[in-house]
C-alpha cells in the first residue's frame, strides 16, 4: 500500500471515529429532548451519520484497509458535553449537538482539503461536508424556533 493511501486510510477510518462520536452525542440528545419536532431532526441526523460510517467504510475497504469500529475517547467527551447541557434544558442540549455537528463539519472541511486525496474519497467527503452543515442548520432553524415560542409563551 502506497504512502498516500495509506494516509487516506488513515484519514477515513478518523472520520469514522468522529462519526461515532456523533452518533454517541445523538443518542445522549434523543434521550434528553421531550419535543417531537427536535426528537425527529435528532433521529434524522443519527441516521445520516450512519450512512456516513458505511460510505466512509465502504472506501476504506476498496482502498485496502481495515474499518475503525468504534469511537474513542472523544465519544465519552461528546456524551458528556451533551448530559452536562441536559441540566440546563432542552435548548441547551440542542445547541450542544449543534455544536458536536459544527465540529464534524469543520473536521470533513479539513479533511476534504488534503491533498492527494483519490477523487472518489474527495467527492464522499465534500458531500458529507455538505450533510453535516445542512443537519446542523437545522438544528440552529429548530433551537430559533423553540426560542421564538417560548418567549411568545412569555
Amino acid at each position: 500500500m502506497s504512502r498516500l493511501i495509506r494516509e487516506a486510510v488513515s484519514l477515513l477510518n478518523h472520520l469514522i471515529q468522529r462519526e461515532y462520536d456523533a452518533i454517541a452525542a445523538c443518542k445522549t440528545a434523543l434521550q434528553r429532548l421531550a419535543s417531537d419536532d427536535e426528537r425527529a431532526r435528532i433521529a434524522a441526523l443519527l441516521g445520516r451519520h450512519r450512512e456516513h460510517i458505511d460510505a466512509l467504510a465502504l472506501l476504506v475497504r476498496n482502498l485496502g484497509g481495515e474499518p475503525a469500529s468504534q469511537a474513542d475517547l472523544l465519544q465519552v467527551t461528546a456524551r458528556g458535553r451533551i448530559v452536562l447541557a441536559g441540566l440546563s434544558g432542552e435548548d441547551v442540549v440542542l445547541e450542544a449537538t449543534r455544536a458536536s455537528e459544527n465540529e464534524l463539519a469543520l473536521t470533513y472541511a479539513r479533511a476534504a482539503s488534503q491533498p492527494g486525496l483519490p477523487v472518489d474519497v474527495l467527492d464522499v467527503l465534500q458531500r458529507h461536508a455538505v450533510e453535516v452543515e445542512q443537519g446542523r442548520d437545522a438544528l440552529a432553524t429548530g433551537a430559533d424556533e423553540a426560542l421564538a415560542s417560548s418567549r411568545r409563551g412569555q
